[in-house]
This record gives structure tokens, C-alpha cells and sequence, in this order.
């Protein structure tokens, strides 16, 4: 029962959390178009329209906020507004084409870029953070935290073109693009086992370049923790005991070092959303943070609103597994 309470309450949470984000769309792409007297509906209609007589261009306009319920009071908005998110009726883009359609395709693509750069670079963090502690003081040390610094400081934008002109444009060891690798030199497309290869080969590039620029600040939290850990009575203690260096580094140093370690995952998270949209685009990988860009230079309200949400939902079910698995990594952390 107990248990039954604790997930509850971190699922109200979440979802208060995933409520405020509506909010603040909302305000972003309907409350302030309104203030500025910024009518999206103008956006629907298509260039042709602009030469003609200002009485047509009127009704075509009005049907349009009819169509689309721009023509009510925000109140009434508002509550559509919010059914609408939570049911992923997104409508359709300024193509016609369904926004949930478009996203659901193109899903996918950016989950597999967050999902194993994020295991990665934790990874990355906890080996490389436990390998400086051992080596405090020393040349190892100073180099590997001058790393850690550099790795989110350095622009990611910057560093995906490098490596993309480098190994993709130079070397030729990876494709230049999504669409690239996914079609062979004669113009047919891949298909069967062979496209998921292709997807892979195409994806490696922009998950090593995201688990680089993120591993930095975590492994520099595992080395502070594993210093202050060497540093502890117990380890003094087990060194008395004979116990070898390796053990005291595996079963003492990294377990008690690593907590706040992933407890800084939580923040991660957003740096890995907001860095994929850079990743995506400088890669020319076809996920929903190339397509964030994509629509935000071309005024697509309806794919942005979705984007964001869809994007926030992702980080919110991250945030609550991480609050699921937190109490089972410390003991003294309890369902209840």
C-alpha cells in the first residue's frame, strides 16, 4: 500500500508538471499571437491568396478561425486546448498533413539518440569520474576534470559539424545524412534487416557526439563524491583490513559515490533534449528535434505545440522512471 501511495504522489507530480508545460504553450503560441493581434489563421492561406481583393481575403480568413476555433473567447480555447494535448489531437500542420502522423513517424528516430547516449554517458561519467578520483592530484586528474569542464561548455552545434565534415564528409566512415543512409547509390530504398543496420549506421554518429557533450558534469559530481569517499573512515578502515584497492574502488567508493550521480540524470535529461535539437539538425537526422527547427522557421504553430508537448512528455516519463528506480538504488530511500 505503501508503495501504491509513493507511486501516486510521484505521478501527480509529474503530470503537474506536464499540466504547467500546457500552461505555458498555451500562453507562448495562443495568449501572446492575441496580445500582438497576430492571426495564425494568416498562415494557412497560401501565397496565391494575396493578390486577391481584400473582401475574399477576408472570408477565406474567417472560415479559416471557424475551422480551427480561433473565432471563440480564450476561455473556451483554453479547455479545447488542454483536451486536445492530452488526447494527441494535434490537427494539421500548415501542409494539411496530421501533426500526430508526422510525429509519430519521426518519433522513433530521436528516441533512439536520447535513450542510449543517456545509458552511455552515464556510464562514461561513473567509469571515467571513479578513474580521476584514483588518480587525485595527478597529471590523469587535472586532464580528465579539465575534460569534464570542457565537454559542456564547448558548443554542441560546433562540435556535431566537426565531427559529421570529419568522419562523414572526409573519412566517409559514416553517411551525411539520414536520408542518405537509408537509400542506396541506384536511388531504391533499404528495406528488411538491412534498414535497421543502415538506421543504426546513420544514428552512431549523433549518439557518440550527445553522450560526449553530456557525460562531463556527471563525471565531474562522481569524482568529487569518489574523493570525499576515499577520503571516508570506512575506506580507511577496509585498507587496514587488508582488503585490495580494486574491491574498495568497486563495492565501497563507486556504490556510495554514485547516487548523486544519478540523481543528476534528472537534469541531464532537459540538457539531452535541448542539445538533440542541435544534434538532429547539424546531423541532418530527421527526428523531432530537426523537425522542431524545421517548423519553427516556417511559422508551424500546430507541429511547435505539439513538438514541445510531446518532447516535455518524454522528459516527464524519464523523470518519473527515475523516481521508481531511485528507492531501489538506496535503501534509505523508502516506498512511502
Amino acid at each position: 500500500m505503501r508503495g501504491l501511495n509513493y507511486i501516486l504522489l510521484r505521478l501527480g507530480e509529474r503530470m503537474a508538471v506536464l499540466f504547467a508545460v500546457v500552461i505555458i504553450n498555451f500562453f507562448i503560441f495562443v495568449v501572446l499571437p492575441a496580445i500582438a493581434h497576430v492571426n495564425p489563421a494568416a498562415l494557412y492561406l497560401p501565397k496565391s491568396t494575396e493578390g486577391i481583393n481584400g473582401h475574399e481575403y477576408a472570408l477565406q480568413l474567417a472560415n479559416l478561425e471557424r475551422v480551427f476555433g480561433l473565432d471563440q473567447p480564450l476561455s473556451v480555447r483554453f479547455v479545447k486546448y488542454i483536451i486536445a494535448m492530452y488526447t494527441f489531437n494535434f490537427g494539421l500542420d500548415y501542409t494539411g498533413s496530421p501533426v500526430l502522423t508526422i510525429i509519430e513517424s519521426h518519433f522513433w528516430f530521436t528516441f533512439m539518440i536520447i535513450i542510449p547516449a543517456l545509458i552511455i554517458s552515464t556510464m562514461m561519467a561513473i567509469s571515467m569520474g571513479v578513474y580521476a578520483a584514483s588518480k587525485k592530484g595527478k597529471v590523469a586528474d587535472h586532464a580528465s576534470s579539465l575534460l569534464f569542464q570542457l565537454t559542456y561548455n564547448i558548443p554542441s552545434f560546433w562540435v556535431a559539424i566537426i565531427i559529421l565534415v570529419v568522419f562523414g564528409g572526409i573519412l566517409h566512415w559514416f553517411p551525411l545524412s539520414l536520408t542518405s543512409a537509408l537509400i542506396y547509390p541506384n536511388g531504391s530504398h533499404v528495406v528488411g534487416l538491412a534498414y535497421y543496420e543502415h538506421l543504426l549506421w546513420a544514428a552512431t554518429l549523433p549518439i557518440i557526439t550527445l553522450s560526449f557533450l553530456s557525460f562531463g558534469a556527471r563525471a565531474l559530481l562522481m569524482r568529487n563524491n569518489s574523493v570525499d569517499s576515499l577520503e571516508s573512515d570506512f575506506v580507511t578502515q577496509a585498507r587496514v583490513r587488508g582488503v585490495r584497492e580494486k574491491k574498495i574502488m568497486s563495492r565501497h567508493v563507486r556504490r556510495n559515490s554514485i547516487l548523486p550521480v544519478f540523481t543528476r540524470v534528472g537534469i541531464d535529461v532537459a540538457f539531452l533534449l535541448s542539445g538533440i535539437v542541435f544534434i538532429e539538425y547539424a546531423f541532418n537526422f530527421t527526428g523531432l528535434g530537426s523537425l522542431l527547427v524545421t517548423a519553427a522557421l516556417s511559422y508551424d504553430i500546430p507541429f511547435l505545440e505539439a513538438d514541445f508537448f510531446v518532447i516535455s512528455l518524454m522528459a516527464v516519463m524519464i523523470f518519473l522512471v527515475m523516481d521508481l528506480v531511485y528507492p531501489l538504488l538506496d535503501p534509505r530511500v523508502r516506498y512511502g
